[in-house]
């Protein structure tokens, strides 16, 4: 169960039920502007432009989401999911693993519903 409530667990939920509830055509996990780390930056951030491209924008949002650049990429980037399907995943099944990863500290892409 949750055991912290701080400023980056509190972004972790609310990134989650923003996922929720977007729909499969706002959300592509290919595209770095509708992914779950360009909703997380747009969420949380006012400006857009990172200066060394995607890099920059996994580590800022990682420190949004109080994680490490490894968790990040779990997140941001989930391998196993990758070839399945055109988006990656759903949206309801990223605000799941988020959830999950709000309560527990863990990125774990099995929570999320099956591809």
């Amino acid at each position: 169960m949750l055991k912290k409530l701080d400023t980056e667990h509190l972004n972790r939920l609310a990134l989650a039920e923003a996922l929720a509830s977007r729909k499969e055509l706002d959300f592509d996990m290919r595209d770095p502007r509708r992914c779950i780390c360009g909703h997380a930056l747009r969420m949380f951030r006012e400006r857009w432009s990172y200066v060394g491209g995607w890099e920059s924008q996994l580590s800022a949002a990682a420190g949004l989401l109080g994680l490490s650049i490894e968790q990040a990429r779990e997140l941001f980037v989930p391998i196993n999911r990758a070839k399945y399907y055109d988006h990656y995943t759903h949206p309801q099944d990223a605000a799941r693993v988020v959830r999950y990863l709000a309560a527990t500290d863990t990125v774990d892409w099995a929570v999320a519903g099956k591809l």
